[in-house]
């Protein structure tokens, strides 16, 4: 566990619905080069905010990162019918 990474699950605790914060999170993610944990984050984003559809496109990324290619069709399939 980071040091950026603690921080922002702390923060997380205390706000859980701060989009930044989880925007931080996928930043520490994806420089650690952890996929999986970023596509978890952005679908908690996607769930804050249902209708952005740049937050599902990167979901999509995050997800055909991780291996998760059929989840990131699904999640692309999505957005496309959200815009």
């Amino acid at each position: 566990l980071s040091w950026a990474e603690a921080v922002g699950l702390r923060a997380i605790f205390f706000d859980p619905k701060n989009i930044d914060v989880y925007r931080l999170m996928v930043d520490v993610y994806r420089d650690k080069d952890e996929p999986q944990n970023a596509m978890v984050v952005y679908e908690r984003i996607c769930s804050l905010q249902p209708t952005d559809v740049l937050n599902y496109l990167l979901y999509a990324r995050s997800a055909a990162d991780a291996g998760h290619i059929e989840k990131a069709e699904a999640v692309l399939k999505y957005a496309i019918a959200l815009a």
